[in-house]
């Protein structure tokens, strides 16, 4: 979706029209970018939802594309899952983190999932 709204200067703003900032691409090379697209993704939900009803071409190019409630759903739970890794990695590889007690509870509960 994110890349038929980048497609085209019309297309963009079209959905520029619907929303006020950007949404956040996936870097290969950097795992928590998805995280953080997912995280966007989730925010403009309803954006993209109006962008189907409104734009006939945005729901006819990605007719295999466009998520389901239940997609949206699964997306938010996988979400949430990659924020525990991504506040833990943040923390853990942070410089200023002296001592393992400091980030031992994200440890842990990186274990329990």
């Amino acid at each position: 979706m994110v890349s038929y709204v980048k497609s085209s200067p019309a297309r963009a703003k079209a959905f520029q029209s619907c929303i006020e900032s950007s949404v956040v691409l996936d870097v290969a090379t950097r795992w928590n970018s998805i995280s953080l697209m997912l995280d966007t993704a989730i925010k403009f939900r309803k954006t993209f939802q109006r962008m189907e009803d409104e734009d006939l071409s945005f729901a006819s190019e990605l007719n295999h594309e466009i998520l389901s409630d239940d997609d949206w759903e699964n997306a938010i739970i996988f979400s949430e899952l990659l924020k525990v890794f991504y506040d833990a990695t943040k923390q853990m590889s942070g410089s200023l983190y002296v001592t393992s007690n400091d980030y031992f509870e994200g440890i842990v509960l990186l274990y329990r999932i």
